[in-house]
């Protein structure tokens, strides 16, 4: 059930209110992206509910014409102070050719942190998010972005658009 939602500053914010086997609060934030063709989306969770509300999942998806092809792009390992990482979990990066806008390519990814995993099939991609027990008092959260980008070194410009989505997800301590 919808219980609320506010206007921000480039985007909006929506709460839900779910009984999942629990009072859960989902709440997402949909926000533009600044020098980007494209937009953010912030899904967290959480519960008042005293104990455990089992294995919540969140599972999230986009839809285009079957005209599209996917083709999904390998994210680098992450730097973590000087020394390359990979995360325990791999984002997802994932590369729409073929749109209805001619030129263009449009190009989703997901920060590791919070993914299960990402299926992607003819007419669209989907994402498992969370999948664990959530307790009284905490909070977690996922991040996608969509950007349209020139068709024309649409990998090189995913992996530095990927660069700029995982420096801001750290920033904002995700």
């Amino acid at each position: 059930m919808l219980i609320d939602h506010t206007p921000i500053r480039g985007g909006v914010a929506v709460t839900y209110r779910l009984m999942v086997g629990g009072d859960v609060a989902l709440k997402a934030v949909w926000s533009t992206i600044e020098g980007a063709d494209g937009v953010d989306l912030e899904v967290s969770a959480h519960t008042r509910t005293v104990g455990l509300v089992q294995t919540l999942e969140v599972i999230l998806g986009s839809r285009w014409p079957r005209s599209c092809r996917a083709e999904i792009v390998a994210t680098p390992a992450r730097e973590n102070q000087g020394v390359l990482m990979a995360p325990s979990t791999p984002g997802a990066i994932t590369l729409m050719a073929g749109t209805p806008f001619p030129g263009q390519t449009y190009v989703e990814m997901v920060q590791p942190f919070g993914l299960l995993d990402r299926e992607i099939a003819d007419e669209g991609t989907s994402y498992r998010l969370f999948g664990h027990d959530l307790e009284r008092g905490v909070l977690v959260r996922a991040r996608i972005r969509g950007v349209w980008t020139p068709s024309e070194g649409a990998r090189e410009s995913a992996i530095a658009l990927w660069g700029r989505f995982t420096r801001t997800a750290i920033h904002l301590g995700l």
